[in-house]
């Protein structure tokens, strides 16, 4: 039963939302404009989306009805999270509300018996999940036989289910599965900053029913953007020397591959500017030093992946670089989301080569396996039905194939399924769904082409990227390179600067 028909006193919630909102911050807080809305909706409404721009407060809406929820003795709240780093920043912040916290995912595997009887017996407040692990199939025994009462289900950077859903993740399409055994009053909520009609669409498909949507303008004010296009990694490393002491405070610069981060991180240090790496490569050492250090502003920039990225939130962060030009809106909007939360001016700088063109064409070109690919290994496992991965890998025939990526593709969709460690054939009987892989294909390669055009655009900056995802209201920023119609940061590259980054790239290259 929903908490406002028990009640049926819309003042009475009201109150209490505020009366947590003054327990955390004080009794001058108020709520922004939407938040308490979302709160009420959530509660009110069996199914909700919150699209709100970055630094907005969004996980407010769910830690707060999580407490209202636990007044009334209502069960668990379930938060699907995308990342381990962006959990670790969710349970600090549930800490700060005496909210008892556990995580379900790959570092928590030895003890997921241990925490779905702890689940059972009430221990916890929120369970923080990725969609792998909720998706596992004794996880949804566990929810779908009624002994683990569930009041809300989260889904938090709901974009997901559109950015990785398809191919990267597809668990993320698979929530639905998990939302269908849950009794019909548990309440659903999804929030992101990055949702354009597109990704709407997608979220309710998993939802199912009618969803409630509350929006609200992505524009971020204290945000100044410069876009520059460059002709190589060696302009790109030129460019950041000559102009990163110019930018005020800590800050990111984002990059592709986990190699570019490591390279740009050592060619930092090497001319006296405190960087470190940060990417899923590294152990978790390495990362929580990088992490701590950051959060410390003890380093000038982290130079991250997108494994620092959704919902990191260090409020002053003066400014973001993405070295390679970001795939998609989405992604850009998500990742100049971290700067400037807490502070009235922050810069970004956006740059792009080829390169990056040709890096993200290679990750559209290769989202899914190629229908030959997946064809053969499918009929080895026909073939010797009761086969493990090692196996697979170790056969001369499938060695030069990416046959993790391929098992994957096949369990998705239903062709093969595992058990103890091998792999069987499924009663599904094998389909290539061409068509469906180059709709998507195609989509992407449109994303790209619009993350494209920033380049060339003569708008607003911030107002082309918010016009992007949908938020028709945009304003003209008066703080990006296009508004005041000059560079922020100087293009023009001297001798030392570029003679500097040939070194160390050739060098790098010399010695890999």
């Amino acid at each position: 039963m929903m908490y406002l028909n028990q009640n049926n006193n819309k003042d009475d919630l009201k109150t209490k939302a505020y009366d947590i909102l003054y327990s955390m911050y004080g009794r001058n807080a108020s709520f922004r404009e939407g938040q308490y809305e979302s709160i009420e909706a959530t509660l009110n409404h069996k199914r909700t989306l919150v699209v709100q721009k970055t630094g907005w407060g969004k996980s407010l809406i769910y830690f707060i009805c999580t407490q209202l929820l636990k007044a009334k003795k209502g069960g668990l709240t379930i938060v699907v999270s995308p990342l381990l780093s962006l959990m670790d920043n969710q349970i600090e912040q549930a800490n700060k509300l005496n909210l008892k916290c556990e995580q379900l995912n790959s570092t928590t595997y030895q003890r997921h018996h241990e925490i779905l009887h702890n689940m059972a017996n009430k221990q916890y407040d929120i369970i923080f999940a990725t969609p792998e692990t909720l998706c596992k199939s004794k996880i949804v025994s566990a929810l779908s036989s009624g002994s683990i009462n569930v009041s809300l289900i989260v889904v938090d950077e709901a974009h997901c289910i559109s950015e990785w859903g398809h191919d990267f993740r597809p668990d993320y399409t698979r929530l639905k599965e998990v939302i269908t055994t849950l009794p019909e009053s548990t309440h659903i909520l999804a929030t992101t900053a990055t949702a354009n009609n597109i990704v709407i669409k997608d979220i309710i498909d998993q939802f199912g029913g009618d969803v409630f949507i509350s929006r609200g303008p992505l524009t971020r004010e204290s945000l100044s953007i410069q876009v520059s296009e460059l002709n190589n990694d060696y302009e790109k490393y030129a460019f950041i020397l000559q102009n990163i002491n110019y930018l005020k405070g800590t800050g990111i610069i984002y990059c592709t591959t986990t190699k570019d981060c490591e390279n740009l991180s050592d060619f930092l240090n090497s001319q006296n500017i405190s960087a470190m790496p940060f990417h899923s490569k590294l152990d978790d050492y390495s990362n929580n030093e990088a992490l701590f250090l950051f959060k410390e502003n003890r380093i000038k920039v982290i130079v991250a992946t997108v494994k620092l990225g959704m919902g990191f939130d260090k409020g002053d962060v003066g400014f973001v670089i993405n070295y390679n030009i970001p795939k998609n809106i989405a992604l850009c909007y998500q990742e100049i989301g971290r700067a400037g939360r807490n502070i009235d001016n922050a810069d970004i700088i956006i740059l792009s080569s080829n390169r990056d063109y040709e890096l993200n064409e290679y990750f559209i070109e290769n989202a899914f396996p190629s229908e030959d690919d997946s064809k053969l290994v499918y009929e080895y496992i026909k073939n010797n039905n009761g086969i493990n991965k090692l196996t697979l890998r170790n056969d001369p025939n499938l060695q030069y194939l990416k046959t993790d990526k391929i098992l994957e593709f096949l369990s998705y969709n239903g062709f093969i399924y595992s058990e103890n460690n091998q792999y069987y054939i499924a009663p599904k009987p094998y389909f290539y769904d061409k068509e469906r892989y180059n709709a998507i294909k195609v989509q992407r390669y449109a994303d790209l082409e619009n993350m494209k055009n920033i380049l060339n655009t003569k708008e607003c900056l911030s107002k082309y990227i918010a016009n992007q995802l949908d938020d028709s209201d945009a304003k003209n920023c008066g703080k990006c390179i296009n508004c005041r119609q000059r560079l922020l940061f100087n293009t023009i590259l001297n001798n030392d600067a570029l003679n500097k980054a040939k070194y160390f790239i050739d060098t790098c290259k010399n010695s890999q």
